[in-house]
């Protein structure tokens, strides 16, 4: 019997984003697949738009759309309604290669009980600038971008999920906990999926760096003083650039 996968999109005013998402998921080669969209009472037809392709699904699709304390409650509340044994998360804006879910699965019966993931392929606008590639060796350094990677669910029960008192960065603190505990993470040399820049963490750039310096210390990748050095020159070059940005 095939392991169900989970995945799971949070989105709040996408309408005129989420069906390609939507649509990348449907279409994706492997097909005992749950699909979980968490939506924060959008105001735009998001909801709309997501029952409109219903049918594409089946009876595979669940939709909640209630109030939400931010995208990680989001997060959480779906990883709460997954049924499936891995579970992806892939953002409004974002889409999957068609082989993503196979490619995931594959690494998973190998060795379950894990992190897997893939490359990342990003864009600003319609334009391809890169794709990011993080080796098992420098996973605490930059981690993988979350529409990248699949978790097993027993990782999630026995590690716990993303943690609330981060607005930006409580992903990089996912993973480094993961890392801290021994979970093994497993990689496929493939592009799983299209990150498109502009998402919350990319429009709060001071805060997450912040974020990720706090993770680091807490973590024991940065001393004190090292932290307190980055947070400065964190502040003073986003103080700098903001004076120059005004002058113009």
């Amino acid at each position: 019997m095939k392991p169900l996968v989970s995945i799971i999109t949070v989105c709040k005013n996408a309408a005129s984003t989420i069906e390609r998402t939507m649509r990348s998921v449907a279409g994706q080669s492997y097909d005992a697949i749950e699909y979980i969209i968490v939506d924060a009472v959008s105001t735009d037809g998001t909801v709309a738009v997501v029952k409109s392709l219903r049918p594409l699904f089946r009876d595979r699709l669940t939709v909640i759309s209630e109030p939400d304390r931010g995208i990680y409650d989001a997060m959480n509340k779906g990883i709460g309604h997954a049924r499936g044994e891995i579970i992806g998360i892939i953002n409004s804006d974002d889409w999957y290669e068609p082989d993503a879910v196979a490619l995931m699965v594959e690494l998973y019966t190998k060795a379950p009980g894990g992190v897997y993931y893939g490359l990342l392929r990003c864009f600003s606008g319609n334009d391809e600038v890169m794709i990011k590639s993080v080796t098992a060796k420098f996973l605490h350094t930059d981690h993988v971008g979350h529409p990248a990677y699949f978790v097993s669910r027993s990782v999630y029960e026995q590690h716990g999920t993303f943690l609330m008192r981060y607005t930006f960065a409580s992903d990089y603190e996912l993973m480094l906990r993961f890392i801290h505990n021994g979970v093994p993470f497993h990689q496929c040399d493939r592009v799983i999926a299209n990150y498109r820049f502009g998402g919350v963490s990319s429009r709060g750039e001071k805060i997450t760096y912040e974020e990720y310096f706090h993770i680091r210390y807490t973590y024991g990748y940065l001393s004190r003083s090292g932290l307190l050095l980055r947070i400065l020159r964190n502040r003073l070059y986003f103080f700098f650039r903001n004076i120059l940005g005004f002058l113009r």
